[in-house]
């Protein structure tokens, strides 16, 4: 739903103050801040082009074909017909 970025994310974060006095007073840092958060801005965008392309299936954990109380759970244990404890 979102469109690819159109700037940089240097010039988006030189906009406010915090960004443009870091630059100022530790440049190189700075400048290694912002290439690492540019390439996760690259990443996330890529793995959300990736994802519009997959099924919807992949988003939802399959349905249990096994009534609740009923049956047996992972592992080969019996599932209890009881699973709330009424006994006080």
């Amino acid at each position: 739903d979102s469109p690819r970025p159109t700037i940089a994310f240097r010039d988006y974060a030189y906009n406010e103050l915090r960004y443009r006095q870091l630059a100022s007073e530790r440049p190189e840092e700075a400048e290694q801040l912002v290439q690492a958060a540019q390439a996760m801005v690259a990443e996330k965008y890529r793995a959300y082009e990736e994802m519009a392309g997959w099924h919807a299936g992949r988003f939802h954990p399959p349905v249990p074909d096994v009534a609740p109380g009923l049956g047996t759970l992972a592992g080969g244990e019996e599932r209890d017909e009881h699973p709330i404890n009424t006994h006080f």
